[in-house]
């Protein structure tokens, strides 16, 4: 689906396109043991991005991910959660 959008992109920027647990292709965590809130996806994804050194980036965002990066990116810039 994003592929041709990658291939516009690459030449111009490091594109990385994390798949969230429990979308796309990633197996789904139990439910019982993974809390599936936006407030948790962004602190995956905070760890996600401290882990590969991205210091600035630029989120695209669509449909789930949309409330998703949203949180995460309130979580960036005030420390708290939604």
């Amino acid at each position: 689906m994003f592929e041709p959008l990658f291939a516009r992109l690459s030449d111009h920027y490091h594109l990385v396109a994390p798949d969230y647990p429990g979308f796309g292709h990633s197996d789904w965590p139990d439910p019982k043991t993974f809390a599936y809130t936006f407030d948790h996806y962004a602190e995956i994804m905070n760890h996600f991005t401290e882990a590969l050194g991205l210091s600035r980036y630029a989120l695209y965002m669509q449909d789930t991910a949309a409330p998703l990066a949203f949180a995460w990116h309130w979580r960036i810039r005030t420390g708290s959660r939604l």
